[in-house]
C-alpha cells in the first residue's frame, strides 16, 4: 500500500508541477500580500519590451527586485538573459538593494528570505 503524502508534500507537488490553487504564481501574489509588497505583473506583455521580468516588486522597505517565473527546468529566452544580466548588473552596483531573481520551485525559499 502506498504511504499517503502529508499536506506540505501535496502543495510542494502541486507548486512543481504548477498547476492548482497554490501554482508558484499564486504562491508568490499571496507571499507578497502577506508581505504588504507592492507588485506589478501585466495582464497582457504582448506590447512590452521582450523579455523584461514578470514581477516587478517594491517592498515596505523599499527594496527592489524584478522576478522572472519559470517552471522548473525551464530555459530562459535570449531577450530573458539579456534583462537578466542588465539587472543583475544594477545588482552588483547597488550591493544587492536592487535585486533579480529567476524564481522556481527550488529557488523559492531564498526569494521568500529575501521578501520577508
Amino acid at each position: 500500500m502506498a504511504r499517503r503524502l502529508t499536506a506540505r508534500e501535496m502543495l510542494d507537488r502541486e507548486i512543481l508541477e504548477d498547476r492548482g490553487p497554490y501554482s508558484l504564481e499564486r504562491r508568490l501574489t499571496d507571499a507578497l500580500d502577506a508581505a504588504g509588497a507592492l507588485a506589478y505583473h501585466p495582464r497582457n506583455s504582448r506590447r512590452d519590451r521582450r523579455g523584461f521580468p514578470d514581477w516587478t516588486i517594491i517592498t515596505k522597505d523599499g527594496r527592489l527586485a524584478f522576478a522572472e517565473l519559470k517552471r522548473e527546468g525551464a530555459t530562459l529566452r535570449p531577450e530573458q538573459r539579456d534583462w537578466g544580466l542588465a539587472l543583475s548588473e544594477i545588482e552588483r552596483r547597488t550591493g544587492g538593494r536592487v535585486r533579480y531573481f529567476v524564481v522556481t520551485p527550488s529557488t523559492w525559499e531564498a526569494f521568500e528570505r529575501w521578501l520577508f
